[in-house]
């Protein structure tokens, strides 16, 4: 594979005043964006970026495979070269230096291609306008993985960690980041990319080839007789292909639905986002254009987001603008400002703010699932808010001060919940490393007897109240529900597993006459508020 082939040639380049990333980028690759987008990164993530390797490579695996692929596809399909490159923070001068440096000085890699073909004239059909034929000859990036910020308020879970060789060192280096990828209008387009960021994750697979995706692709209606995969996906197809790799997912296509604004307001695309990204498996945005030339629609992944702890939304809007209104909770993603998310017309690891996208140009969105779970972290929250409300109320009557503050801000409308996928493996951990404010642990026969009620693949809905939650990441406790069959719509109740406050755990014994949940409860020694899982 090309990401770990030995280089036929290496140059080292010093990127110090007076070198210029514009002007490199403008002689070398065409002045893409994209590629320029690397060098910016590499500046941003650290001032000390120094070097430059530039090598060239031969093609093999996944992009000997895309090679394979265009010549079937162009008949005058022209591989123009590949290069990898690599950003250092230290000088290099040459290879000795190179095979010297620690690993941990490298802030990002991108393999970068050049495609030559000619798409052919396609005439009028239908709706579809008349395709004169169009040259393509251009660089791009084939893929790329730059390190996460340094930032203390970004979030992407989920990223998986790249292999990838560098010069002729002794073995490869590893950067862990989300593969961004960019199309090139000829095998793909921007859902092949949007897939193959989040599927190379979800499937622990760095070498998902392009042809593969594109072969599962099943034929349509929507497509015209002379369709080529550059042409763009439409959910049908995109769907298809999670499906047969067997990624689970959760989606709306909002013009489907006869009350699509409605449906908007709803099920807001961002918090399908949100999920997606709490759940350590990404999401995909579909939206349209907009202006008077503007036609078509894009699609982007989405695998991270931020934390504004000091955002003054989740107060505001309730008290001020949702006056009288019904609220059983706020959602976490409240603290959310911005999404991180790529977007291959311009580049890697940008921040999309939350209310950029109007809600009306959002047209289609995609939240994976991790693997084995059978439903989703949104339905999982609003299970996880009903059943809060069906706990037994002595429950909150225990004298516990932290269980009356809990009470206080329920009735304020002020319940903060988090979703997040936990095992039984890792919520065994979580309760034998738990430690409240006062510094009390767990007794381990409870742990022992609490892990037998486990299941191996649960939704942990964390509660919380506010500045505990935003200031200090603290909860008051957690609901765990089961993910490995489907919620039930009459009794989502039997989902439950068991919950966890100050002081006390609850369990579900059964239910009454009338089908309503019934609970017990058994002391915890934790009496206090503990750390955000994760945090």
């Amino acid at each position: 594979m090309s990401r770990l082939a030995p280089p036929t040639a290496i140059a080292f380049h010093s990127v110090e005043p007076p070198f210029s990333n514009f002007q490199f980028v403008d002689d070398h690759f065409g002045g893409g964006v994209a590629i320029r987008r690397l060098f910016s990164l590499a500046r941003a993530q650290s001032r000390e970026f120094k070097t430059l390797v530039v090598e060239d490579i031969p093609a093999a695996g996944v992009v000997a495979d895309e090679n394979a692929e265009l010549a079937k596809l162009y008949s005058d399909y022209q591989f123009g070269g590949l290069k990898r490159i690599s950003f250092w923070r230290p000088k290099i001068a040459d290879e000795a230096a190179l095979a010297a440096v620690d690993a941990k000085e490298c802030v990002g890699w991108a393999i970068v291609k050049r495609d030559q073909a000619t798409i052919p004239h396609r005439p009028a059909v239908g709706r579809s306008p008349d395709r004169p034929a169009k040259k393509i000859d251009r660089w791009h990036v084939f893929e790329s993985v730059t390190i996460k910020y340094g930032h203390h308020h970004n979030y992407a879970p989920g990223a998986p960690a790249f292999p990838v060789q560098i010069g002729h060192r002794d073995a490869p280096l590893t950067l862990r980041g989300w593969l961004f990828c960019q199309q090139n209008v000829l095998n793909k387009c921007c859902a092949h990319v949007a897939i193959r960021t989040l599927a190379t994750a979800f499937l622990n697979n760095p070498d998902l080839p392009f042809s593969r995706i594109n072969s599962l692709i099943p034929a349509s209606s929507d497509h015209l007789p002379d369709w080529l995969p550059g042409d763009g996906l439409f959910p049908p197809q995109i769907e298809a292909v999670l499906k047969q790799l067997s990624i689970p997912f959760d989606s709306v296509y909002y013009p489907e639905r006869p009350e699509r604004e409605d449906a908007r307001r709803k099920r807001p695309f961002q918090r399908y986002l949100y999920s997606g990204v709490e759940a350590g498996a990404g999401a995909m945005l579909a939206f349209t254009l907009d202006g008077p030339k503007a036609s078509g629609g894009h699609i982007i992944p989405v695998f991270g987001h931020t934390f504004n702890e000091d955002t003054w939304a989740p107060r505001g809007e309730g008290a001020y603008f949702r006056v009288g209104e019904r609220i059983t909770y706020i959602p976490s993603e409240s603290w959310t400002s911005s999404f991180l998310a790529h977007d291959d017309n311009f580049g890697s690891d940008f921040c999309l703010p939350k209310r950029c996208i109007k809600r009306r140009h959002a047209s289609y969105v995609v939240a994976l699932r991790p693997e084995g779970y059978a439903y989703g972290g949104i339905d999982a929250e609003a299970v996880g808010s009903q059943l809060f409300y069906s706990l037994p109320l002595g429950l909150f009557h225990t004298g516990n001060c932290w269980l009356k503050r809990l009470v206080h801000f329920v009735r304020s409308q002020e319940l903060i919940l988090r979703t997040v996928p936990i095992s039984k493996t890792d919520y065994e951990k979580e309760l034998r490393a738990m430690c409240d404010w006062e510094r009390k642990t767990e007794k381990s026969d409870t742990v022992d007897t609490l892990v037998s009620l486990m299941r191996e693949k649960m939704w942990m809905v964390e509660v919380s109240v506010p500045d505990l939650f935003s200031t200090n990441l603290r909860k008051l406790g957690e609901l765990l529900l089961t993910a490995e069959t489907p919620l039930s719509p009459t009794t989502p109740h039997q989902a439950f597993v068991v919950a966890r406050f100050p002081g006390n755990y609850v369990l579900l014994t059964g239910q009454d006459a009338g089908g309503q949940p019934q609970f017990s409860t058994v002391p915890s020694a934790i009496g206090s508020h503990t750390k955000l899982f994760r945090a």
